[in-house]
């Protein structure tokens, strides 16, 4: 697995942290203003063209 990675959604914002298994390279951040149409755009955006990602997503509060 290439990319491995962790999404704690809140209402307003989704916080993220993953890890690149090849190279090492970790990254935490924050995605603001929490929505569906938003997680997507970055998840599009942050890795296109890879069918090496997987993330666990914690949905806390409001998110159904």
């Amino acid at each position: 697995m290439g990319i491995v990675g962790g999404l704690d959604i809140h209402r307003k914002q989704i916080t993220f942290d993953y890890v690149d298994t090849v190279t090492g390279q970790w990254r935490c951040g924050q995605i603001g203003h929490a929505g569906r149409a938003r997680l997507r755009a970055w998840l599009r955006r942050s890795f296109a063209g890879r069918d090496d990602v997987a993330f666990a997503v914690e949905a806390c509060t409001g998110w159904r």
